[in-house]
């Protein structure tokens, strides 16, 4: 797993050597290996980790979640950023998803973060998987091709997500190797949210017509990427070209 996660980041140009990267945290398996395949390199890139941890104070269990968090990057001699954020508070009269709030809030956190640690790179977590259930998400809502290309490895020159051609049996085979801790989130296997019922409804009838599944739509997500990328350049230059064309033309008639 760390040749793959070596491989990504020179694939999509994600670190430098010598970089701060903000790790973001929330102690479960996938963020926790993150942090320790990161840990595990920082010599040979030279980084320099920091674990940034938002409580959302959403279930009982968040405020166990931030000390096992404070404990194991104490543990790993990484310093630690924390809040917490009452997300229910927040979601009152918006009309707003619980989702979309605590993405809100979690991504200007992260921000934060990064601009105190004097920072240029995030680190995020998210895996094979939760890119194939992006996917269909998107495809569910009727997406066009923004949608399909799912979650970038890359993005804003400042979030990378290293593990996202990993697949999370693969990041638990590797957790258990290393005998590593986590915590489980219980809101993963509630019905309540969309995502779930993917992972846990949908997909597995899917794969019933195709047990690949998982790298197809990963293959066909980075096709789209490939193809999006390619027809903004297209656009890009065009639009260049006309803007000299007018210039020349403007300079001509003066």
């Amino acid at each position: 797993m760390i040749n793959k996660v070596k491989n990504a980041i020179q694939k999509h140009g994600m670190l430098d050597k010598g970089e701060r990267v903000i790790v973001a945290v929330s102690g479960g398996p996938d963020s926790i290996a993150l942090l320790k395949v990161l840990a595990m390199i920082s010599e040979e890139y030279g980084l320099t980790l920091i674990t940034a941890h938002l409580n959302h104070g959403l279930r009982k269990e968040a405020d166990d979640e931030e000390q096992f968090v404070r404990r194991v990057s104490r543990e790993m001699g990484i310093t630690l950023e924390s809040k917490k954020s009452d997300i229910n508070s927040l979601k009152k009269g918006t009309g707003r998803s619980i989702e979309d709030i605590s993405r809100e809030v979690r991504y200007r956190f992260l921000n934060e973060a990064a601009r105190k640690h004097d920072a240029h790179t995030i680190a995020l977590g998210h895996n094979l998987n939760d890119q194939i259930e992006t996917v269909l998400m998107n495809f569910l809502r009727g997406s066009g091709s923004e949608g399909l290309k799912g979650m970038l490895p890359a993005r804003d020159s400042l979030y990378i997500r290293p593990l996202l051609g990993i697949s999370r049996r693969e990041i638990l085979s590797f957790i258990e190797f290393h005998k590593i801790q986590y915590v489980t989130d219980a809101s993963n296997t509630e019905s309540l949210y969309l995502r779930n019922r993917i992972r846990h409804s949908l997909i597995p009838q899917l794969k019933k017509y195709n047990q690949n599944l998982e790298k197809s739509l990963y293959n066909m997500a980075d096709i789209m990427r490939l193809d999006d990328d390619y027809m903004k350049t297209v656009v890009h230059t065009i639009s260049a070209e006309q803007d000299q064309t007018f210039t020349d033309t403007s300079i001509k008639k003066i």
